[in-house]
């Protein structure tokens, strides 16, 4: 959970595990990815807009949305995020 630079980046990564059990002779097969791979973008969004709103139910947790598409958690001062943030410097 940290950045090559060793700054904390706590973030989340989905796995599909993409097998499937035939109901037609019962041996494992893969699925086809494509319709998947096609709706990432949609899925990315459900996904954050899941993960934000389970994380607002968490008492005292508050959780917006940057412009651009980011979640950020309310009162963090942008001084601290960031001081926290040089491998963003280091890219831009």
């Amino acid at each position: 959970f940290h950045n090559r630079n060793g700054e904390p980046h706590v973030h989340l990564h989905v796995l599909i595990f993409a097998a499937v059990l035939s109901p037609h002779d019962g041996r494992v097969r893969q699925f086809d990815p494509t319709p998947l791979y096609n709706s990432m973008s949609w899925a990315s969004a459900l996904f954050t807009a899941e993960l934000a709103a389970n994380l607002n139910s968490i008492p005292g947790m508050r959780v917006t949305m940057n412009d651009k598409g980011k979640l950020e958690i309310a009162g963090v001062p942008a001084a601290l995020a960031d001081h926290w943030s040089s491998r963003r410097r280091d890219i831009v």
